[in-house]
């Protein structure tokens, strides 16, 4: 087939599928978060090679099934870009220089468990999964040297190098230093892995990552030199094949953190976990990927104070949320100290951000500027709105992007029922759940707990023990703001 075939071929496919779901293109971009340029683009056929990206996007918009799925990417695999693709290439960071430093509020249980996960024998994979900010990349970076530290286990973060620099080969040797003793040349031969989009597992969940891209630089003064498993001096980037070569049969823990954006494939990993028989992953990602044997760790929102802890400064000191946000402020203001005058409003603006690490560290940070005032009536209007300061050099994606796309991965049902828990204030019984859904208490339990798992809803237990559940309010405000035929 030559390339206009293949272009026609994909856009027709997509055109076909996105009118069997009743969707219009304005709706299909935003269930898969791209512009609606581009839907009109890709289906006029003009977009010579689509990005495997932006069609995993639009492929669970649609929510394909997996066969539906896998015969759409491959339409827009067979163009002209997506043919000779080269292996990706990889840095070995001994820590992630993108993670905040200071003490983990909140988070002791968390990390615990994780280590224990880590070191239990057979154990060889665990996914930490939360909503974008909830703090997976801090809690998985301490656990790691915890763990690392009491095994005394090879640890290193995968980063994919960043193709707009010049990428040296592994084992070069940059300019002005000297080759390390005993380095090893670069092993010839090609690379079993393949390039970074490979397909995704077929028969994994719709929720199964694609990789979102190289990982931009956050700290580019910082040289990105990695060091290879049990060997010092320099170490350039290289493919996975190579990586897995240096690991071989050695124990070691390798941590993907963000595994949309660290540009590895869900088959890649498990390739290497297949060539590296003593290797255990830690990956950090929006959703499980779906493989055996993979123990998936949700990570839930800091719990928040309840309006009748706002009377008592004693006990409202001791949530986590408060905690870690008085934390922030003091960075900006050593003098602020919580009690009966800011108590209210500080457990209100942790109730705003729902309890997030992340946005309770840009409130705080806003705060040399913004009183905690107007940082609450802003977080009440949009819980999205708070940005990093601009001192900040880490730009993460905009949280609706990754929430957005985390809905639309879900089946149908499940994001019917998450519709109308986000539209109705209140928490939710089980009972409640199911009676909306028109389903019997079973099925509404089991979707429950995939909305729990991807941290879409909170858990609420009441004084009788019973647990109830209610949206996040970045969930609550995202669907007030879409139609009601695009949910």
């Amino acid at each position: 087939m030559d390339d206009e075939q293949t272009l026609r071929s994909f856009s027709q496919l997509l055109r076909t599928h996105r009118q069997r779901a009743g969707l219009t293109q304005q709706h299909l971009a935003d269930l898969a978060t791209v512009s609606v340029r581009a839907v009109r683009n890709l289906e006029r056929g003009t977009v010579r090679a689509p990005r495997l990206e932006t069609v995993r996007l639009l492929a669970a918009g649609l929510g394909l099934r997996a066969a539906e799925r896998a015969v759409l990417i491959e339409a827009a695999s067979n163009g002209p870009r997506h043919r000779a693709a080269a292996p990706a290439r990889y840095r070995l960071d001994p820590s992630p220089l993108w993670a905040t430093t200071g003490a983990v509020v909140g988070r002791e249980a968390e990390i615990a468990t994780l280590v224990e996960l880590l070191g239990l024998p057979g154990q060889r994979l665990v996914t930490v999964v939360g909503v974008g900010g909830v703090g997976k990349t801090r809690v998985a970076a301490e656990a790691v040297s915890r763990c690392a530290r009491a095994q005394d286990l090879p640890a290193r973060w995968l980063t994919q190098a960043e193709p707009d620099r010049d990428v040296p080969e592994a084992g070069a040797v940059p300019p002005g230093r000297a080759a390390p003793a005993g380095a090893t040349p670069p092993r010839p031969g090609a690379d079993a892995f393949g390039p970074p989009h490979g397909r995704l597992v077929p028969d994994g969940p719709a929720g199964a990552f694609a990789p979102r891209g190289p990982l931009a630089s956050v700290h580019p003064h910082v040289p990105r030199e990695a060091l290879a498993f049990g060997e010092d001096g320099f170490r350039a980037a290289r493919t996975l094949g190579e990586i897995a070569s240096d690991i071989d049969d050695r124990p070691a823990l390798l941590a993907l953190d963000d595994l949309e954006a660290c540009g590895v494939g869900v088959g890649q990993a498990m390739e290497l976990m297949l060539r590296c028989p003593r290797l255990r992953l830690l990956v950090t990602a929006s959703a499980p990927i779906g493989v055996p044997h993979e123990q998936v760790l949700p990570l839930a929102p800091l719990p928040v104070p309840c309006a009748s802890d706002e009377a008592d400064p004693v006990r409202l000191a001791r949530n986590p949320a408060v905690r870690l946000l008085a934390s922030h402020i003091r960075r900006f203001d050593p003098a602020f100290r919580l009690g009966g005058g800011n108590a209210g409003v500080v457990a209100q603006l942790c109730r705003a951000l729902d309890g997030l690490p992340r946005s309770l560290e840009y409130a705080g940070s806003w705060s040399l500027v913004r009183s905690l005032e107007q940082l609450l009536d802003e977080a009440r209007l949009d819980p999205f709105h708070t940005p990093p300061p601009p001192t900040s050099l880490l730009r993460p994606r905009h949280p609706c992007q990754g929430l957005r796309r985390t809905i639309a991965r879900l089946e149908p049902r499940v994001r019917s029922l998450l519709a109308a828990m986000a539209r109705r204030a209140g928490a939710w019984s089980i009972g409640e759940a199911a009676a909306r859904a028109g389903l019997d208490e079973r099925e509404a339990t089991s979707m429950l707990h995939t909305l729990v798992t991807l941290g879409l809803l909170r858990t609420v237990t009441e004084s009788g023990g019973e647990r109830r559940f209610v949206a996040l309010r970045q969930v609550q405000h995202l669907y007030a703001a879409l139609p009601a035929a695009v949910c």
